[in-house]
């Protein structure tokens, strides 16, 4: 898989704001076939609106999309849709259909007063051409590929009648029954025991590998990212502040902020009498320098700390800032200042793809 190679699904700096306050500023990445990219960082960092943005799913007031592009390769069509500028009548036939999600909190997403087998034909055949007979053998077989036995009997149970777990493959057979080309899977294993986190894993994985999907994981479990994920986009303050596959991201973490989120992961072969706090890491804006053999040294981007009288300042310096490639294949973002200023500015688009344990796919 080459780093040139087209991507499904490409966000071009995409901005959007909540009454005026930024919440996405600028962001931009890019999710191959067969490909699993994370989003990282803490809540508020513009994770969930990044993906509900996909598909224009936050309601317009009080979301405004300012600014961007979002690119879908649509099956058999020659140039790629800006979803941002799609129609409604477009835009229906992409949600569910070719672009699927997973939403935190299955039982907020799923009808209380109807069955789940009507739920998931009800999906089925707004997407798909068949009718309602198959389009509920559909749905039985949705439900056994996600591991729920006697599939037949389940289609007319309740969403009260089922765990946690349970719902949340209910969720997932619902969003791939339709054989969509990218899921956006928004922390699918929030709240769930670690026994059913790794089945509902295993199975995006398996599916990703098996049909090809294109995989959009958000999550703040840093484990799940090193297991499940090829490449990650570290995002702060609204901004993606680092981008690289995910074995150059946990080996040399180059963005102070990522450090700092690394360094928050309790470690068993070392003994801590505290975990670092990610205000203990914002605080200090001299530490926010980055150092590359590429680049050589320069100013890493951060909007503001917290003095210690509670005043809310920046220290940042003049000029605007940018993703700037300071090793093949892993971008930060630093402000446009001395040798950043004269560094090339690229576009995110890494297609890195590591091996998967069966060895069938190769890392380019």
């Amino acid at each position: 898989m080459s780093e040139q190679s087209t991507p499904l699904l490409e966000v071009r700096d995409l901005s959007v704001s909540f009454g005026g306050v930024r919440a996405v500023d600028g962001a931009s990445w890019a999710l191959h076939a067969g490909q699993t990219l994370a989003i990282v960082g803490e809540s508020g960092s513009g994770k969930s609106v990044s993906a509900m943005s996909v598909l224009r799913l936050l309601p317009t007031p009080p979301a405004t999309y300012d600014h961007g592009e979002i690119r879908f390769a649509r099956q058999g069509d020659g140039a790629p849709t800006d979803l941002l500028r799609a129609s409604e009548r477009d835009l229906r036939r992409v949600r569910g259909g070719e672009i699927a999600m997973i939403f935190q909190e299955p039982m907020t997403s799923l009808n209380p007063v109807y069955s789940i087998g009507d739920q998931l034909v009800e999906a089925i055949r707004l997407h798909r051409d068949v009718r309602k007979g198959e389009a509920r053998d559909i749905a039985a077989s949705s439900l056994e590929t996600v591991g729920i036995s006697g599939a037949g009997d389940r289609l007319r149970a309740y969403p009260h009648e089922f765990s946690g777990g349970m719902r949340q493959r209910v969720m997932i057979a619902m969003a791939l029954a339709c054989r969509p080309r990218v899921l956006l899977a928004d922390e699918p294993t929030t709240a769930l025991d670690v026994t059913i986190q790794a089945q509902i894993l295993d199975l995006i994985a398996r599916l990703r590998d098996e049909e090809g999907l294109g995989v959009l994981l958000i999550t703040h479990d840093l484990g799940v990212v090193a297991e499940q994920a090829d490449v990650v986009c570290v995002m702060y303050g609204g901004r993606i502040v680092e981008v690289a596959s995910v074995t150059e991201l946990f080996a040399r973490p180059l963005h102070p902020y990522t450090s700092g989120l690394l360094a928050c992961i309790p470690k068993v072969h070392e003994r801590q009498t505290r975990l670092v706090t990610i205000g203990e890491t914002v605080a200090d804006s001299e530490a926010f320098v980055v150092r590359s053999d590429q680049m050589g040294e320069a100013r890493a981007w951060w909007p503001r700390h917290e003095a210690p009288d509670g005043v809310v300042v920046s220290d940042a310096p003049a000029g605007d800032s940018a993703l700037v490639e300071v090793a093949p294949g892993h971008w930060v973002r630093v402000w446009r200042t001395g040798e950043a200023a004269e560094s090339e500015h690229r576009f995110p688009r890494l297609s890195f793809r590591r091996p998967r344990a069966t060895g069938s796919r190769e890392a380019s």
